[in-house]
């Protein structure tokens, strides 16, 4: 995600981290999340809990969320190896 509102970041980046706490997460990256999510259903309510986030600080962030990875899709890309094991064991 982006945070438009500098003076107010970290209030809001903490309230977005806070939409991850009923799921298993990673942050390989400064603003990159990878979050497992069992079901379609739970997908949603992520979607859902990030979007309520957005509609409390309004034109001030911008997110984009893939879908969940299946099917032995992996990511790819260059990351410490600490971060590939945590990924590894939350996208199964």
């Amino acid at each position: 995600w982006d945070i438009k509102d500098r003076g107010r970041w970290e209030e809001i980046n903490d309230r977005m981290v806070a939409c991850f706490a009923p799921y298993r997460w990673h942050r390989p990256l400064s603003t990159f999340y990878v979050v497992q999510v069992n079901s379609v259903a739970s997908f949603n309510q992520l979607v859902g809990a990030l979007t309520a986030v957005t509609n409390i600080y309004p034109n001030q962030i911008s997110f984009i969320l893939t879908p969940p990875v299946t099917g032995g899709a992996r990511y790819a890309g260059f990351l410490p190896p600490d971060s590939w094991k945590a990924i590894n064991g939350i996208t199964g």
